[in-house]
């Protein structure tokens, strides 16, 4: 179960395919299940026993809770698994999922190294999924066939979707034809997967083709098979992902016993119903799934205050790495000296990379005489009220910055520190610099834009900023 397939896959006891389905989520993930369940059952028949079954993807734990899985298992896992029995000398598995992509390093069968880009859809195949449906072609056959016919793609870049579909916008103002978009479209997703998921972990571009036996897998495989004589699309490459569901469930479920609750649950009612837990300043909305005889199930919370079935009980023996994250980057460093109360007042707001390198500023401006107050951490009001002052259409940290500062403001703080960050050091660290987003660079000067500080006697210290208060001078880095 991902955000934008469902993938239901039926197979013997020897992972034999004798029914499988693909089909799109649309956004109502229950109806994608039972409609499966349907399909595959009408298709094997009632002589098919269960001997186990397990679920995948994003929403594995709302269908194992749905079906009655009696594995659940990450995609990492899942999509490894099938390509170790697929093939025992795969090394390299390429995965573009809906809305992340999987790069995954494999060794006699084992995984020793894998990265999941979920930041940026650039990379993924629904951002190529809705700009064919934009250019007016299919994405199952057309597109490919467009794409190698090109004899000079328009270049994109890799980096975000916004910008992207902007300069595809421009291209097209600008008469490039069809079939060169659509190239142009195909390699900035080669582009972004290199530098967002494979790339990070062998080097960047410069070697984008790691292993000698290489696996494409997922629906972007469907597209078209590469040239390469190390790559290799597997039958059934579009579901490798619940193939791998049935070898763990065939592997796992040794008793001979399921909780897999029947092909007829496709014909059953229920009930889908939502509300709002109010348990903290998220305010997440949590659907309530009730089937007829059945506890209800839940799931759309961020975290395991709302039960969501059996697969998802709450453990209390584990740490909340989150809140010690936030510990670290707000703790005080060994040398810290207690600051005056009439000590001068500068706002620091908790967003984009700039938080990661928070106790560094923190300990500068601590050490400077400065009294520091913090932007509150991101939550519904904050993000409201960041939506509601963007100008243009922006990726969503962008959109949650504004609200960052908007909150400094209104606590009364007249300085804020917002630097431009442009290069960060890479971990692990890797050749050449590595660039922050555009959005991030430009951020300090495109929010003034939204924003109108002078109007609210606020002043922003980024580069080549000076400030003066008190007698004294300062200049910002």
């Amino acid at each position: 179960m991902g955000s934008i397939s469902t993938n239901v896959v039926v197979t013997d006891e020897n992972i034999k395919v004798l029914s499988k389905r693909y089909l799109m989520t649309a956004g109502r993930p229950i109806e994608a299940i039972r409609q499966g369940l349907q399909e595959v059952g009408d298709e094997v028949g009632t002589w098919w026993r269960s001997g186990g079954s397990c679920t995948t993807g994003s929403g594995r734990y709302l269908t194992g809770d749905y079906v009655g899985a009696d594995v659940i298992r990450n995609e990492i896992t899942a999509q490894a698994t099938a390509a170790a029995f697929i093939d025992p000398e795969v090394d390299t598995i390429f995965e573009i999922g809906g809305q992340d992509s999987k790069y995954i390093s494999l060794e006699h069968g084992a995984i020793v190294d894998f990265e999941m880009n979920k930041a940026c859809a650039a990379g993924t195949g629904s951002f190529l999924e809705e700009q064919a449906e934009k250019l007016g072609i299919s994405i199952k056959g057309e597109f490919g066939n467009l794409a190698l016919s090109s004899p000079a793609p328009v270049s994109l870049g890799e980096r975000c979707t916004v910008f992207m579909e902007s300069d595809l916008v421009h291209f097209q103002q600008k008469g490039a034809k069809r079939d060169d978009l659509v190239a142009g479209l195909s390699y900035s997703i080669v582009l972004n997967y290199a530098e967002q998921g494979c790339g990070r972990q062998t080097g960047g571009q410069q070697d984008f083709f790691p292993g000698r036996h290489r696996f494409q897998q997922g629906g972007g495989g469907r597209l078209r098979e590469s040239d390469r004589e190390e790559d290799h699309r597997p039958e059934h490459n579009e579901v490798t992902g619940a193939i791998g569901c049935c070898i763990l469930a065939r592997d796992e479920n040794q008793s001979g016993k399921t909780n897999f609750k029947g092909w007829d649950l496709s014909n059953r009612p229920y009930e889908l119903t939502s509300f709002e837990c109010k348990e903290c300043p998220n305010r997440c909305e949590i659907r309530r799934v009730t089937i007829q005889g059945e506890k209800p199930l839940f799931y759309g919370s961020r975290c395991e205050k709302v039960r969501r079935g059996p697969h998802r009980k709450r453990r209390d023996d584990l740490p909340d790495l989150f809140k010690e994250r936030e510990e670290a980057l707000m703790a005080s460093y060994v040398e810290e000296k207690p600051v005056s109360e009439d000590a001068p007042i500068i706002g620091i707001p908790r967003l984009l990379n700039f938080l990661e390198i928070m106790p560094f500023w923190k300990a500068f401006f601590t050490a400077l005489g400065f009294r520091l107050v913090f932007s509150d951490t991101t939550n519904k009001r904050l993000i409201a009220k960041g939506v509601e002052k963007i100008v243009a259409e922006t990726c969503f940290p962008i959109k949650v910055a504004h609200g960052h500062l908007l909150d400094l403001m209104d606590k009364g703080v007249d300085t804020i520190f917002l630097p431009s960050l442009i290069t960060m050091p890479s971990f692990p660290p890797r050749p050449g610099p590595f660039f922050a987003c555009p959005y991030v660079q430009a951020f300090p000067y495109s929010v003034k834009s939204a924003i109108d500080f002078k109007a609210r006697r606020v002043k922003v210290l980024s580069r080549s900023s000076i400030w003066e208060r008190s007698g004294r001078i300062w200049s910002s880095p």
